[in-house]
């Protein structure tokens, strides 16, 4: 039998955090979507009256739960699709590499790629922290905005002539805002930034993590992750991230701070 699924309603809320909850801590993002903005914009697959997979579709970005089955995949895209144009699919894979197989067209996909999942809950032994680590302020805007910019053409998310210095800028002011960025200074100079992609009690995210090249091979990055992840974990009970598979030294560092290998994301942006 096929699965079948519908948009989630309020009555849903409690089964939906219990089925994410035994997500594990892949599933941690999706726990603080449904806490932070509610039952609205998630989906729900059925067999038999039991729940077999929950996915997300807000803002045009796609996430599944790790624990939806792959029969769950086809109904939740036929649901989230028929309600607009996606344009990002983040999470944990599999269910996610099923549901950009199935949403791939004929056009170019701006980044497909599989990513490494690590993951610490509290109480894990981590590596040293970055004692100069700091909340980014609104001074810090006009340093943080070629950084950020750097970070994105490194990381294969931007080329270096795409025109989102405006785009940068405003997100990195609404991340300093929201208190979600922090910077490492070296004199003058920037010379380390991480973010919090998600934080919240069921859990926090990393994300945009970056060292500047002249600051390079002297472990401020695992530090750096280190004293994010003590942050994140003073509030919330586990701390997350992912990385592209082919990103050594960044999955060392993250191996040296005190994560641990968590299974497997797919990042896709159109």
């Amino acid at each position: 039998m096929l699965a079948a699924a519908r948009p989630l309603v309020p009555a849903d809320r409690n089964e939906v955090q219990s089925f994410l909850a035994h997500g594990g801590p892949a599933d941690a993002y999706l726990l603080d979507q449904l806490h932070g903005g509610g039952i609205a914009d998630f989906f729900g697959a059925y067999e038999f009256g039991s729940l077999v997979g929950v996915s997300v579709f807000r803002r045009g970005a796609i996430s599944c739960s790790a624990r939806t089955s792959g029969e769950a995949v086809p109904a939740l895209v036929h649901e989230m699709t028929a309600r607009g144009a996606w344009g990002s699919v983040v999470g944990p894979d599999p269910p996610c590499g099923a549901v950009v197989d199935m949403l791939r067209g004929r056009e170019a996909l701006r980044v497909d790629r599989p990513q490494r999942f690590f993951a610490a809950r509290r109480g894990d032994p981590l590596g040293p922290g970055e004692p100069r680590l700091r909340p980014a302020t609104e001074a810090d805007l006009e340093r943080l905005v070629p950084l950020v910019h750097a970070y994105r053409v490194e990381d294969g998310l931007a080329r270096r002539s795409d025109p989102i210095g405006a785009w940068i800028r405003e997100h990195t002011a609404e991340r300093i805002r929201q208190r979600h960025l922090y910077v490492v200074e070296h004199g003058p100079e920037i010379v380390f930034t991480a973010a919090f992609n998600f934080a919240g009690p069921f859990g926090a995210g990393l994300g945009g993590i970056y060292t500047a090249p002249s600051a390079r091979g002297r472990g401020l990055a695992s530090r750096g992750t280190a004293e994010m992840c003590r942050i994140a974990l003073s509030r919330g009970s586990v701390v997350t991230l992912h990385v592209n598979v082919t990103n050594a030294p960044a999955i060392a560092a993250y191996r040296r701070a005190g994560l641990r290998p968590a299974g497997m994301f797919r990042l896709t942006f159109r």
